[in-house]
């Protein structure tokens, strides 16, 4: 029998807009296997490392984490 199990994945692109030099951050958590939560979308502001990237995706995805 499966145990109900809250899972998240969290990822970024740097500097994916090539105009702006913005990052692509997108996660998605599921529970007992379907995706509940969803959402990719540029930063609003410009990370200078693909590190300070992924942080910022990693706060978004807690905020959301934080709220289930």
């Amino acid at each position: 029998m499966n145990r109900p199990v809250l899972i998240g994945f969290v990822d970024a692109a740097h500097a994916d807009d090539l105009q702006k030099r913005r990052s692509t951050i997108g996660y998605v958590f599921t529970y007992m296997g379907g995706a509940i939560v969803y959402r990719s979308v540029v930063q609003t502001v410009t990370a200078h490392s693909s590190t300070e990237a992924e942080f910022i995706a990693a706060v978004a995805a807690a905020k959301a984490a934080k709220y289930l």
